[in-house]
């Protein structure tokens, strides 16, 4: 399943399952402060995902910019102040879902 909200650029695959539906909306994920210039904590909210958590962060020009892995789902903290000025895109996977959420970067 894929969930893309062409207006703010996030989005949601997930796989579809035989034994029922999990439905992961991007509303359900917050990304803050945003815009930021230093620190940003993701909030996973409600959503589980399971196992390892990885979070890229790709520039517009679809580089990889950052990566980090989790152990734990639910609040994640990242030090974005290497980052340039500019709109990027956080993916966040447990090899399963995808969500996608925009992040700008201001100084």
């Amino acid at each position: 399943d894929v969930f893309f909200n062409a207006a703010t650029g996030e989005y949601v695959f997930s796989p579809s399952t035989s034994t029922g539906e999990i439905f992961i909306s991007p509303d359900q994920v917050s990304i803050y402060p945003n815009p930021t210039n230093d620190k940003v904590t993701i909030d996973l909210g409600e959503v589980e995902l399971g196992g390892e958590l990885v979070v890229r962060i790709f520039d517009m020009a679809g580089k990889e910019v950052m990566s980090r892995t989790f152990t734990d789902s639910g609040l994640m903290s990242l030090n974005v102040s290497g980052l340039t000025s500019g709109l990027y895109i956080v993916n966040i996977t447990d090899g399963n879902f995808f969500i996608g959420k925009r992040l700008s970067v201001s100084r």
